[in-house]
């Protein structure tokens, strides 16, 4: 399996790939939404990890963009936040609140790679 991981600082990023790869899974990880949708197609996730942490129109609107391009690939999305999901979200298939911890956090990955769409965790 491969993964994109989207996450502003660079320690996350490292933490989340380094136990990923002890898992078995692939692992490429950029720093911004924007850096994770153009990659998406030269990476070519089973699912793509974003970290969104700001409360922010613009951000919903790059997970918008994001959710569109992964959705051309049939890669699933996972979403880690330090807050509840908002009311009015994109459409995304998982969405855990920070902290979560890393076994879930792979769960979570590995139920949206097999099963695409199908719900959301807090």
């Amino acid at each position: 399996m491969r993964v994109l991981i989207i996450e502003a600082l660079k320690d996350a990023r490292t933490l989340l790939c380094d136990y990923l790869r002890t898992r078995g899974v692939e692992c490429v990880a950029v720093d911004s939404m924007a850096a994770g949708i153009e990659g998406l197609q030269t990476v070519r996730p089973d699912v793509v990890v974003a970290e969104w942490f700001m409360n922010r129109l613009e951000d919903a609107e790059e997970v918008t963009k994001l959710r569109a391009a992964a959705n051309e690939l049939g890669a699933g999305i996972v979403i880690l936040s330090t807050t509840p999901r908002p009311a009015k979200f994109p459409e995304v298939e998982r969405y855990l609140t920070k902290p979560a911890a890393l076994d879930l956090l792979f769960d979570t990955i590995v139920g949206s790679a097999s099963s695409p769409g199908d719900g959301e965790r807090n």
